[in-house]
């Protein structure tokens, strides 16, 4: 399936992986600066954006599940004007990468699952100079486990999860004084 849109274009492919699995992808393209630059003679941005689906499920057995998903996307702006202003954003950038693998088992009374995921978020921002206004990267790593078991009209349940964080973040202005750019943030 594909498809043309007003601002990009989208397609979308699937089918079996042998006898127990599936698989899907469907990636997104925009060409919203093609279309502002014929719109506009002198546009004064660019906008940009793509991204990837895909996704693997397997069942090894009627009870059993096993998935693993990736997406992936990054966004930019760009000014394009022919004499910027000092001091003017003069790009932007936005990046984010997921890897999500679980299984899940129900048989009987009973039901497990377990999920594991990856992610990572970038970020920027850049002025006309190159002068570094905003900066970011973020990592994240996760584990989540849980356990059902059904009796008549009970139902116990537990699980646990797990996620380790890490944030690396720089957001600063420009300050014309004669001792320069100023941190706002940074952790």
């Amino acid at each position: 399936k594909a498809s043309l849109g007003a601002a990009g274009v989208f397609a979308t492919l699937e089918g079996p992986v042998g006898k127990k699995a599936t698989w899907l992808a469907s990636a997104r393209q925009s060409y919203l600066d093609y279309i502002l630059e014929r719109v506009d003679d002198r546009p004064r941005l660019a906008l940009g954006y793509r991204d990837l689906t895909a996704r693997i499920v397997a069942r090894p057995r009627p009870s059993q599940t096993v998935s693993l998903l990736g997406l992936f996307g990054h966004a930019a702006y760009e000014n394009t004007e022919e004499s910027p202003s000092a001091h003017t954003m003069e790009s932007a950038g936005a990046g984010t990468g997921l890897l999500l693998l679980s299984w899940r088992r129900a048989s009987g009374p009973l039901a497990l699952g377990a999920t594991g995921f990856l992610l990572r978020e970038t970020g920027e921002n850049r002025d006309t100079d190159g002068f570094e206004r905003y900066s970011s990267e973020s990592r994240q790593a996760g584990f989540q486990a849980d356990a059902a078991w059904r009796h008549g009209a009970h139902r116990l349940e537990g699980g646990l999860e797990a996620r380790r964080l890490r944030e690396d973040v720089l957001s600063r202005r420009f300050d014309p004084r004669p001792e320069g750019p100023r941190v706002l943030e940074d952790y």
